[in-house]
């Protein structure tokens, strides 16, 4: 396994060895160019049973600093360029965080790769403005490689926890993490088209998202292109999720 962002010329002394290479979403379509995934197709094509295409996004798809690498004079500083990515940061518009599953699909990758999940989770009810080195705050964004809470019983401050009952501590999932499972969701909606109709599915993920950068899109139009998907799959219907009840 291997990330990387050059070309796969780069790495042909290695090729025998890789069989997934994970690719910064970044660098799949820079910001304003085209796609480059046409160029690993060859590499794919050449062991279709042990090669796989992931994708990853980090912390350029907010703009990275250097507090968290050892150099705590080289702080964030917004620009455009950061806009528009697929991105799990607590900040960024909530349908970034969904858009990895039809990117996923739009750029034919069978998998994710995410860093972690759970890298200051034991500052996840901390305040920001106190401390950002105490805090979610992270490469540049708040809640990078934290998509959980700790969830403990009783409140506990050293951690800053409030308390939520129950009998054993237990970690609490992020809206984050549900956005994106709702993006996996659209993302096995599109597989389950049939081959004939892929091209309409593809028309439709195109046309949600036109680029790699042009993830920041409302829920509505969200919710709009998944119904679209759904009408393509024979026999199939979506019923509202529902909020199950503890009775005493």
């Amino acid at each position: 396994m291997i990330t990387r962002s050059a070309d796969l010329a780069s790495y042909a002394a290695l090729a025998s060895q890789i069989d997934t290479d994970l690719v910064l979403i970044n660098k799949m379509q820079p910001k304003g160019s085209a796609s480059i995934r046409s160029t690993f197709q060859p590499w794919l094509d050449a062991d279709p049973a042990r090669h796989r295409l992931y994708m990853y996004q980090s912390c350029l798809s907010f703009g990275c600093d250097k507090v968290h690498q050892g150099n705590e004079t080289i702080i964030y500083e917004p620009h455009s360029l950061w806009d528009g990515w697929p991105s799990y940061g607590i900040d960024q518009p909530a349908t970034e965080q969904r858009a990895m599953g039809w990117m996923a699909y739009k750029f034919g990758v069978t998998g994710e790769y995410y860093y972690d999940s759970a890298l200051r989770l034991q500052r996840g009810w901390k305040d920001c403005a106190v401390n950002n080195l105490d805090c979610l705050y992270a490469s540049g964004g708040n809640g990078d490689g934290t998509l959980f809470y700790p969830g403990t019983v009783a409140p506990k401050s050293t951690i800053g926890s409030p308390g939520i009952g129950g009998i054993h501590d237990i970690p609490l999932e992020s809206m984050r993490l549900k956005g994106i499972r709702d993006g996996r969701e659209d993302y096995e909606f599109l597989r389950k088209v049939p081959a004939a109709q892929q091209g309409a599915a593809m028309n439709i993920v195109n046309g949600l998202y036109p680029s790699m950068s042009s993830a920041n899109v409302t829920p509505a139009q969200i919710a709009s292109a998944r119904q679209s998907i759904i009408s393509l799959i024979p026999n199939e219907s979506v019923q509202p999720r529902r909020r199950s009840v503890r009775r005493p």
